[in-house]
């Protein structure tokens, strides 16, 4: 079941598809969480609630992807960077990725369905 999803980071807002896979369903079945953005090289991540094995994992992913990143129990916005380990791609992000690239670490972050 695919779903979209919003992403706010104090100004920046955006929305995501999710793909079909049971990883999005778990993530978007666990929203509303709120973190603070952790950075990293050309992505930025936070923890979710969730404790989930890895689905069609990939190392590699396209700038705006949106994935689950199993070894960190996080949600992971790329916007440029490659992951150190797996994650699960879940959907990809509805506008200019590059923005992601301002926020900085600790900034608080929410996602929430659409």
């Amino acid at each position: 079941m695919a779903g979209k999803v919003k992403f706010t980071c104090e100004k920046l807002q955006m929305t995501a598809t999710l793909n079909s896979s049971s990883t999005a369903a778990a993530v978007l079945g666990a929203l509303p969480v709120d973190g603070l953005a952790q950075t990293s090289g050309g992505w930025i991540y936070f923890p979710v609630p969730l404790s989930l094995p890895e689905e069609n994992a990939t190392d590699e992913v396209t700038t705006g992807a949106v994935a689950y990143w199993p070894a960190g129990s996080a949600v992971c916005v790329f916007f440029g960077g490659q992951p150190p380990t797996p994650v699960n791609v879940i959907g990809s992000l509805n506008g200019n990725a590059m923005q992601w690239r301002n926020v900085m670490f600790g900034t608080p972050i929410r996602m929430e369905k659409a």
